[in-house]
């Protein structure tokens, strides 16, 4: 419902809206400023008629293309605000930030990427064509993205790529119990909007962004599921795997290689134990859809609510 509203509100200012997920979305705002005044102008507005309406923190970016709002988006959570005017700006912001947090390099490109010797983004804008020959048009699409370069529009109405959940800690911590209790927490609640969109994925992403705001992704793809179990499983032993550099600021999960449900029901293989557990998953859905998120709770959610309580 609240991202619902959120939608409703954004709506007001135009109608070139792409939607990437329950609470993501890209605005081309340049035909509405006649209208509202300047993108940055539209940006504090919404901000203030989401909180006042939903009741909520949002942050925006304000880009002069979709990456570069994405990465101004990133910049202040929560409720962040921030402005990239032009590519000198991003890539003079950037340039010093690990390969990995550039958009469109994932988990096994940045690892490539390391092993050429380029680590940074600034670094992948000075390499030369020749060196990322061995990537292929992705090598050169990549390069254009660390220099600051993206000529995508945004497609209104585009089905969600991802759906996510972040959350950012009020004390930087290192403590790993509370770090899984969240992660059950957040994959609870992307459970829960693949089954409002009638969605299944097949990979779950781990976002890690530490004390120095430096950020890691880790991602692990399989069968495509949607129960929240699963996905905190795979959540956790992804988290399992990665060896805390420094306090943690902000976790998050999201799922994505998303499909439909109608696709998905003629691949199942006939597995007693898994029928029962989607056929239970569905029903606690089904419960909560009618009665409200809070209706249903495990012992599990529960406790680990009280611990987070506990922590703050």
């Amino acid at each position: 419902y609240a991202s619902k509203q959120v939608h409703a509100i954004m709506s007001d200012y135009t109608d070139k809206i792409e939607f990437v997920s329950l609470d993501e979305g890209y605005m081309d705002v340049t035909g509405s400023e006649l209208l509202f005044g300047s993108a940055e102008n539209i940006a504090k507005e919404l901000q203030r008629r989401v909180f006042e309406t939903v009741g909520t923190t949002c942050s925006v970016g304000v880009g002069y293309s979709m990456m570069s709002a994405k990465c101004a988006s990133e910049e202040k959570k929560p409720r962040g605000f921030y402005v990239i005017n032009s590519a000198e700006e991003f890539t003079s912001l950037t340039k010093d930030r690990p390969i990995g947090e550039l958009y469109g390099v994932g988990a096994k490109t940045a690892e490539k990427l390391c092993a050429m010797g380029i680590k940074t983004i600034g670094n992948l804008a000075d390499a030369s064509p020749d060196r990322l020959r061995s990537l292929g048009n992705m090598g050169l699409e990549l390069k254009n993205h660390a220099m600051g370069i993206d000529k995508r529009e945004v497609v209104p109405d585009a089905p969600p790529k991802s759906i996510g959940r972040e959350t950012t800690f009020s004390k930087d911590t290192l403590n790993r119990e509370l770090l899984c209790d969240t992660l059950l927490l957040l994959s609870e609640d992307v459970g829960y909007r693949l089954h409002q969109k009638g969605f299944w994925c097949k990979t779950v992403t781990v976002k890690i962004k530490y004390a120095d705001m430096k950020s890691i992704t880790r991602s692990r793809s399989g069968e495509y599921l949607r129960a929240s179990d699963e996905i905190y499983k795979i959540s956790k032993d992804i988290l399992k795997a990665v060896e805390l550099e420094k306090p943690v600021r902000l976790i998050g999960v999201s799922v994505s290689n998303l499909t439909d449900k109608a696709y998905m029901q003629m691949s199942f293989t006939d597995d007693e134990n898994t029928d029962k557990g989607n056929a239970l998953d569905d029903a606690v859905f089904k419960i909560k859809q009618e009665y409200g998120r809070g209706a249903l709770k495990t012992a599990r959610e529960l406790a680990t609510q009280a611990h987070l309580s506990d922590e703050e």
